[in-house]
């Protein structure tokens, strides 16, 4: 609970997707823009859900991560 890496996230200089769920109260939407703000060049993303969005509704995840990543759904689903 002490583990504190916030002053080192600005030496991630990947491009990032921070992605939260806008019920999640464990890790609430505040904290997403927060830790994308400190990671500098990432983009939010607040889908449905709560805590465990990704398994709630895997479909808004999955296009989510895919259209982060350049892919193409109906190219994925596909092949």
């Amino acid at each position: 609970m002490a583990f504190d890496a916030r002053d080192r996230l600005s030496n991630v200089k990947q491009e990032a997707l921070v992605v939260t769920g806008k019920d999640d109260l464990l890790a609430p939407p505040q904290r997403a823009e927060e830790l994308a703000g400190l990671l500098g060049s990432a983009t939010t993303k607040e889908l449905s859900g709560a805590h465990i969005g990704f398994i709630e509704h895997p479909d808004e995840y999955n296009a989510a991560f895919l259209e982060f990543l350049g892919v193409k759904a109906a190219a994925a689903a596909s092949g």
